[in-house]
């Protein structure tokens, strides 16, 4: 009988090494892999979606329509496990942050085939998620929806970059790329910016920890957006939209007009009254970003846990993270934990050192 009790335990206690090594034995049919998402969906326990992978049943059929006909393409009516049980795998693996060890014996897989099976659908669907569900939304597409912030009508949104530590290289030049001075950690990051519906529209590639995050802004794309969006918005309304960022993107605002970001204290000096007034309104209209980090980490273990697959894996693993965090922000909305979460746990880990 499968056991769903694991899945109900701390999400850091799943990434554990499992001791007990899977026993060798013949493949058999997806008619006998325990569960397959066919099987779930038929008992309708909706306490059991949640936990295996957030998501009730209709948002995850909703989700795998998405990715249906990219996964039916090549998958033969003999396969062991059907294309909705391996997208369903693939959320379960995503949310618990687990080794393929441990679920391969839960499912009733041998380990090089969910191996494969978890890498080879990942790469297939992240277009499709990320295409579907991380857009760009400017002010024009806001102002048609009647979705402009009422504070801020020219808002766009706010920028800011996460780091996730990583598992060390026994080559030391690697290692180098990706040590943080900032965080004192090796790490991969990636920016960033949420609109105020809490809804990322841009996502960098992912960057050794040791790249600024001015230096990120950069070679992101992100400011190619923003003068795109600008030629389409300052003829008609006669202002930059609006992107706020925090003390990192010093220099930002020489690179894009609608740039707002927070004053560094100087060194001879401490901030006046009128300077401390403007960090905190932009601190607050910023918070955004890292509720939305707070939501992507409290979902899923393999963004909250240190990182510990090939690296050049990572990019495609967070905007399909990125894309799920999304979709899940559109059914159940933004709140004060998220950021709670996010704060618990960068402090928690020693992750910002200011």
């Amino acid at each position: 009988m499968f056991n769903f009790d694991f899945y109900f335990a701390n999400a850091r206690a799943l990434a554990e090494p499992i001791a007990v090594q899977p026993q060798v034995q013949r493949e058999e049919p997806f008619r006998r892999l325990i569960p397959s998402a066919e099987t779930l969906l038929e008992e309708g326990n909706l306490n059991k979606w949640e936990v295996m992978i957030n998501f009730t049943p209709n948002e995850f059929l909703e989700l795998y329509s998405i990715v249906k006909e990219t996964l039916s393409e090549r998958t033969h009516d003999d396969s062991k496990v059907t294309p909705m049980t391996k997208f369903f795998l693939v959320l379960v693996f995503f949310k618990h942050g687990m080794f393929a060890k441990k679920l391969a014996i839960d499912f009733g897989i041998s380990f090089s085939y969910c191996h494969s099976l978890l890498w080879d659908t990942i790469s297939k669907i992240q277009d499709d998620l990320f295409k579907n569900c991380v857009k760009w939304t400017g002010i024009l597409d806001l102002n048609a929806a009647q979705n402009r912030f009422r504070d801020d009508p020219m808002l766009i949104g706010s920028v800011d970059a996460t780091v996730q530590p990583i598992n060390t290289s026994k080559k030391g030049d690697v290692n180098n790329k990706f040590y943080s001075g900032k965080h004192k950690n090796h790490v991969i990051k990636v920016q960033v910016i949420v609109n105020h519906l809490g809804q990322a529209i841009h996502v960098s590639q992912s960057v050794p920890g040791s790249i600024h995050d001015f230096s990120l802004l950069k070679s992101s794309g992100l400011i190619d957006f923003l003068m795109w969006e600008s030629n389409k918005v300052v003829p008609l309304l006669n202002y930059y939209p609006r992107v706020y960022a925090d003390r990192g993107y010093n220099g930002f605002k020489n690179l894009y007009n609608g740039a707002v970001v927070m004053i560094k204290k100087p060194r001879n000096r401490e901030l006046n009254n009128e300077e401390l007034a403007l960090n905190t309104s932009i601190t607050n209209k910023r918070i955004i970003v890292e509720n939305w980090f707070g939501r992507l980490k409290q979902l899923w273990g393999i963004m909250r846990l240190p990182y510990k697959y090939n690296h050049l894996t990572h990019n495609r693993v967070f905007r399909i993270c990125a894309s799920l965090t999304n979709y899940h922000i559109r059914h159940h909305p933004l709140r004060d934990n998220d950021h709670n979460f996010f704060f618990r746990e960068i402090t928690s880990d020693d992750e910002f050192d200011e």
